[in-house]
Order: C-alpha cells, then sequence, then structure tokens
C-alpha cells in the first residue's frame, strides 16, 4: 500500500504533457497540405478541401450542431476559383465570410506555416460558435480558406490554443496534379491523326 501511494503521488507531479499523445503528421501531396494533428483526429477529403476533427465532433458537425472540440477545415483554389482578383483583395474578402447581423473584424495580417495572409475571428452568439478565419495566398496563384471554429465555451478553454498550435504547423506545397498538368494524358493511343481534305 505504501509502494502504491508513493507511485501515485510520484504520477501526480508529472506534468500532464508526459502523458499527452504525440501528434501525427498528416500529409496529402494531391492537395498540397501538410500539418500536425492531434492523435486520433480523422481527417475527410474531396479534391478541393481537408476537414479534420475527432470522430465525435465531425458526427456533432454532421447533424448540425456545434461541435466542443475544435473543428479544422481547409478549402484550396484558384484566385479565379474564388473570384478574387488579386492578394489585395483578401483582407476585404474576409467580410463576406462573417454570417450577416455581425459586424466583420478588422483582419489581421497573419503567418500560417509557411504561407502569410489575413484572419479573423468572430463569435455567433445565436448558436453559440466562435470561428477563427484566414485567407492565405499560396504559390502557383492559388489561395487558402483556413477556418477552425468550437462551442464558445470550448474556444475559449482550449480550441482557440490547439488552433493556433495547429496553424503553425500548416505546410501548402503545389498539388501533384498542378507540378506536372500533362502527366494524366494518354499517350499510348498511336498519337492523333490529322486528315486534310483538299477545297473542292
Amino acid at each position: 500500500m505504501r509502494r502504491l501511494t508513493l507511485f501515485l503521488s510520484v504520477m501526480m507531479l508529472l506534468p500532464l504533457t508526459v502523458f499527452a499523445q504525440n501528434p501525427e503528421r498528416y500529409d496529402n501531396v494531391d492537395l498540397g497540405i501538410a500539418l500536425d494533428l492531434p492523435a486520433g483526429w480523422e481527417v475527410r477529403t474531396t479534391t478541393d478541401s481537408l476537414v479534420t476533427s475527432t470522430p465525435e465532433a465531425l458526427a456533432v458537425m454532421d447533424s448540425g450542431g456545434v461541435p466542443d472540440q475544435l473543428v479544422l477545415s481547409i478549402l484550396t483554389g484558384s484566385f479565379v476559383d474564388m473570384n478574387i482578383n488579386n492578394a489585395g483583395e483578401l483582407p476585404a474578402q474576409l467580410a463576406r465570410i462573417v454570417p450577416q447581423g455581425i459586424s466583420p473584424p478588422s483582419p489581421v495580417e497573419v503567418s500560417y506555416g509557411n504561407s502569410t495572409g489575413w484572419e479573423i475571428e468572430y463569435t455567433v452568439t445565436d448558436t453559440n460558435l466562435s470561428s477563427r478565419v484566414a485567407l492565405l495566398a499560396l504559390n502557383a496563384g492559388r489561395l487558402a480558406l483556413v477556418r477552425g471554429f468550437a462551442s464558445t465555451q470550448a474556444w475559449q478553454n482550449s480550441a482557440a490554443a490547439q488552433f493556433e498550435t495547429i496553424k503553425t504547423t500548416l505546410e501548402f506545397s503545389i498539388p501533384a496534379s498542378l507540378l506536372d498538368p500533362f502527366a494524366d494524358i494518354p499517350d499510348g493511343d498511336g498519337g492523333v491523326l490529322w486528315h486534310y481534305q483538299a477545297a473542292q
């Protein structure tokens, strides 16, 4: 009993970080996105987007609720895709993301890993949702819309700090499909034969 008491006393004195699970490096070459994720997080992707969080938080989000844990989403595209002409428009474009009835906050210039851009943070009181959104200029004329959100209480308690940690690990690269856009063009069909007909 004495040994057990001593063991428990020592364990209580150790920092909690000793028991924290190490983050896992996630790298998606098709999207050109890499970042450190907390262990156990689930990642969902489409051809141009990524959403990640715990399975429980994603289930709450799917049901239309507000998760009590951080959810991170990233949407990538070109300036044309997002109807933005140049990087100088990024701060003003963030106002389009804020829900109606909320005064858009002043954008702040930020760095997210190896990219820079503009960021805002706002709270939707009616739905108890707090969110931080950034528009980042990427290489090859591309953009990333990065959003972290959670319930307001969770955001204030831990989600905002967790988002700050994750965003520093972000690394954007050119998606694999854009590195060599001709790579997927069939070249084993014998080539194209052009036929010319003399004018009648």
